[in-house]
């Protein structure tokens, strides 16, 4: 699970989905990486 939340808060990854929704006519979505960028953190910190 974390490995899959650290590619999801990657900007680079959020970044395509916006310039894909731009590409296909539609305005992309709110960022969403500030917001869970402190997850994987977290975390790890629990174990």
């Amino acid at each position: 699970m974390i490995t899959w939340l650290e590619l999801v808060t990657e900007p680079r990854v959020e970044r395509y989905w916006q310039l894909l929704s731009l590409l296909n006519g539609r305005q992309p979505g709110p960022p969403a990486v500030p917001a869970f960028a402190w997850l994987p953190a977290a975390l790890r910190a629990r174990r």
